[in-house]
């Protein structure tokens, strides 16, 4: 027999452990009382369910000794200014790196470089990729952290104040970060990569003379 540690699972959630050493937790007491439940019936027990959790431990008990283990505590308990506000920040720098890295990587490889003796634009399945890029970069990235917050708030059950603050960070990230691809569209054009507002200085990543 199974027992359920609903109550259990969300003390210890709020408390701010760790949901993988919660679920752990709640795994080996399942198999513990199952334990326990076995011996009480070998023993002769009139009720081997209720000795079994009568065994096991008072509820507080139980949750005492995983919440005095400062270790077992998520990062959303010990640091929550780390995850709701840095991470996203090295999150968005990071998809923006491998977006850039990604764009030269193929300029590089893929696109003809200068000196060929012809001079088209870029093939029409690198500028599709350059929209799609745009549009994941203004809408799709704030939305992905926006969504990643609200699932670590949750899972940790964490009251609203810091999801809500993380969720205000990510909107102004989205405004600030402006990452934007302009690819050639006619013989000889230029292409750039801009990042940040308007006004920020723009990376040429594609030579007058770049064709395909």
């Amino acid at each position: 027999m199974v027992f359920p540690f609903d109550r259990l699972r969300e003390r210890l959630l709020t408390a701010g452990v760790s949901p993988r050493h919660v679920h752990r937790y709640m795994a080996e007491l399942s198999d513990h009382v199952i334990d326990l439940e076995t011996e009480a019936k070998r023993a002769g027990h009139p009720e081997p369910a209720a000795s079994a959790l009568e065994r096991l431990g008072k509820p507080d008990d139980l949750a005492k000794a995983m919440i005095d283990r400062t270790e077992l505590r998520a990062w959303t308990a010990r640091a929550p200014w780390l995850v709701f506000l840095i991470a996203p920040s090295l999150a968005v720098a990071a998809i923006d790196l491998m977006t850039i890295a990604g764009i030269m990587l193929i300029v590089k490889l893929i696109l003809p470089q200068a000196g060929d003796q012809t001079a088209v634009p870029v093939p029409h399945w690198f500028a599709a990729l350059s929209v799609a890029i745009n549009v994941f970069h203004a809408h799709g990235v704030s939305l992905l952290l926006g969504a990643g917050v609200i699932v670590i708030a949750v899972r940790q059950r964490m009251p609203p104040l810091w999801p809500i603050v993380g969720l205000v960070a990510v909107a102004v990230l989205g405004t600030l970060n402006q990452l934007h691809i302009d690819v050639p569209v006619a013989p000889h054009q230029h292409g750039e990569v801009s990042l940040g507002r308007e006004s920020a200085p723009r990376s040429s990543f594609v030579s007058p003379s770049i064709c395909s």
